[in-house]
């Protein structure tokens, strides 16, 4: 038993605590409790050693040699995926299953022939017991056992005002300008609230992530040391201060923040609970599986006992994979948010979304198209290729116009219930996100190539009363939304904080500092970036003069989309396959369907004598409604990926064709490649 028990710490408990020490709003989604969580422990710590070693009873009882064996061998077992664990970096595939088999059989003699090798097997059985203390008492999981803090509501003033707080998830101010100005053109309802507000241009994040960046916008403090994003670390919180002036109907998405005598109904009650071993039986397969994906058939028995992650490539080395349900919960979690809008007493509205965020499947009109990776290591960093980075910010800034959809809804209903006017509402995201491919770690952690992207944030501001736009231009930082809508609630915050109220006030300095772990300050480069900033233009990327359609069609290919093949086609024959990667998907369309095929990728295999293509266009019924640079990926050099307009969704498509696309000096030629069944 001891010797099964150390064993099963290192193979099982240990990846396992690891994943969810650093997940900790998993568990939050799964609304677990002291209660549970010490459950969960002692499950994982004693439930495999005490299986195995009733297996190794049972086959004791019916011959002691059997028993033997049995246990040898699971013990073998044991070290084999131990090992998987171990080398699964330098290695991978059926090369790091045989190494693991070579070295776990060398391992099991010296068992089998040393007794000091069972002897110090033995003494290891105190490894889980460790393992199950770090994650229970060190790691940010330790908040969670905790009773929550004493929360401390702020001292209201003679008059308080209605607040409404919307606060939107990975979005660079970047992806609304053109000129220093939001494009009105792609998001009308972000450019009208601005025309009745004031725009904070030179807004920017103290976090690169949302557990970080989110305690800090709430609680007007920066991000000073690495914990859970829940109440029982930060009592003190915009929810708690409007808790005795206001009713505080609080929608979070990843923190939970808001105390529980003040959000009596919120998000994770409606979660549906579950047990959380089946959850830690499921981490442990993706944690050691010895390759980087899992077999289909496993994977969707993954997906199915998690959180029905949408369709796409599973990544068990991303510790917040699990929260993608989070993603597609979005537009049932705005219904409800809209919902308890009634214009009724002094309410303090939030909504946390976690949009425009990745995984990118929404179109403007709140339809979606099947979500796929593209160009990314993981999600912390982009391939080297820039092409597919380049249609994933297209794809971002679609869903982006999908967020303006969203708040155009918001404001229609605080408009039907005598809201905006009277109200103080404040529209704002965590973090931005960068585009930047190939570069280290570089999608949210700050690097000097990426500031202008990862730090200005949208933050759009309207007092009550107010009509008239505003856009100011002086340092502000996310640590001054609370104290901002404190002040706009008329009550104030009976602590320091680190932010300040923006009304009337502003920074003595230019300083702007930045944290991609807590506790480790940054500096922006605040000329240079902001200076990228205002002189952004989604036009240098769509056709955004066309408008919402405009988005679908990148810059370079406005003249190429929309062209009917005629008279472009070469005449000497296919050359080639391309492999479409849902093929049946454009032949039979419903443009009413919720799900279009909107996104088209693929690959060219191509005869060795063939010059290499640099395009490819793709088209439907002899008309181009895409277009896409090759480029190399997962050892296939002629990758493609784009977007297809929704206006080209007809009923039924005749006939699906995909051309290497040769333009020199205004003519274009169009050459046939067959395309695989």
């Amino acid at each position: 038993m001891l010797e099964l028990l150390a064993l099963t710490g290192f193979v099982v408990a240990q990846p396992v605590f690891d994943f969810m020490s650093r997940a900790v709003e998993f568990l939050l989604f799964r609304q677990a409790g002291a209660s549970e969580i010490v459950a969960l422990t002692a499950a994982v710590v004693l439930v495999p050693p005490l299986a195995l070693w009733t297996l190794g009873l049972l086959a004791s009882a019916a011959s002691r040699p059997l028993g033997r064996i049995v246990h040898v061998a699971t013990l073998a077992v044991l070290t084999m995926i131990f090992l998987v664990q171990l080398l699964r970096g330098p290695a991978s595939g059926v090369g790091l299953a045989v190494v693991a088999l070579v070295l776990a059989a060398i391992l099991i003699r010296a068992y089998v022939v040393w007794p000091s090798t069972r002897s110090w097997l033995r003494v290891l059985a105190v490894a889980p017991l460790v393992f199950a203390g770090i994650f229970l008492f060190t790691s940010p999981v330790r908040a969670l056992l905790r009773p929550e803090g004493t929360s401390t509501p702020g001292t209201p003033r003679e008059e308080t005002a209605p607040v409404v707080m919307i606060l939107f998830d990975e979005m660079p101010l970047l992806s609304l300008l053109q000129d220093g100005e939001i494009d009105a053109r792609l998001y009308p309802n972000f450019a009208a609230l601005a025309g009745d507000g004031t725009l904070f241009r030179n807004a920017t994040s103290v976090a690169a992530r949302t557990v970080h960046s989110v305690p800090a916008l709430l609680t007007g403090d920066l991000p000073k040391q690495s914990v859970a994003p829940v109440n029982q670390y930060f009592p003190g919180n915009l929810f708690a201060v409007l808790s005795a002036s206001h009713d505080v109907r609080a929608l979070e998405s990843v923190t939970a923040l808001c105390p529980s005598e003040v959000c009596t109904e919120n998000e994770w009650g409606r979660t549906k609970k579950r047990v959380l071993v089946a959850d830690a039986a499921r981490i442990w397969i993706a944690r050691v599986w010895p390759t980087s994906r899992m077999p289909d058939a496993v994977e969707s028995w993954f997906r199915r006992g998690t959180i029905n992650a949408p369709a796409g490539r599973l990544s068990p080395s991303d510790a917040t994979f699990l929260l993608h349900r989070a993603n597609d919960d979005q537009p049932v979690r705005f219904e409800r948010f809209l919902a308890a809008i009634d214009g009724r007493g002094t309410p303090f509205h939030f909504v946390h979304l976690v949009l425009p965020h990745a995984p990118y499947q929404f179109l403007p009109d709140g339809r979606r198209y099947p979500p796929e990776d593209l160009g990314l290591v993981n999600y912390e960093q982009r391939t080297p290729a820039s092409w597919p980075a380049l249609v994933n910010r297209q794809r971002h800034i679609l869903q982006a116009m999908y967020v303006d959809h969203l708040l155009g809804q918001a404001i229609d209903r605080l408009k039907q219930v005598g809201l905006y006017d009277r109200a103080a509402i404040v529209v704002t995201t965590d973090h931005g996100i960068s585009f930047a491919p190939g570069l280290e770690l570089g999608t949210r952690n700050l690097r000097p190539e990426n500031q202008h992207e990862v730090a200005w944030v949208p933050l759009i501001m309207k007092s009550p009363g107010q009509t008239t736009g505003e856009v100011r231009d002086d340092n502000v930082l996310s640590i001054d939304v609370a104290p901002t809508i404190a002040d706009l609630a008329g009550v104030d915050i009976p602590w320091d904080v680190d932010g300040i109220s923006l009304l009337g006030a502003s920074r003595d300095d230019e300083g702007k500092p930045f944290f991609n772990q807590p506790g480790v300050e940054l500096q922006l480069d605040t000329a240079g970036s902001f200076r990228k900033v205002r002189e952004g233009a989604l036009s240098d990327l769509v056709v955004a003069q066309n408008g919402p359609s405009g988005a679908f069609t990148l810059r370079q290919y406005g003249d190429v989309v929309g062209r009917h093949v005629d008279g472009l086609v070469a005449t000497d024959g296919p050359t080639g396959t391309a492999h479409l990667a849902r093929p049946e998907a454009l032949r039979v369309l419903d443009p009413d369907a919720p799900v279009l095929p909107s996104l088209v990728t693929g690959y060219l295999e191509l005869p060795a004598t063939e010059a290499a293509p640099a395009e490819v266009a793709i088209a439907l019924d002899g008309v181009i409604v895409s277009a896409s640079e090759l480029y190399e990926e997962a050892g296939k050099p002629y990758r493609f990926a784009a977007m297809i307009p929704s206006r080209y969704m007809s009923q039924r498509i005749e006939s699906v064709d995909v051309f290497l696309m040769e333009r020199t000096q205004g003519a274009m030629v169009l050459r046939p490649v067959g395309i695989a069944a």
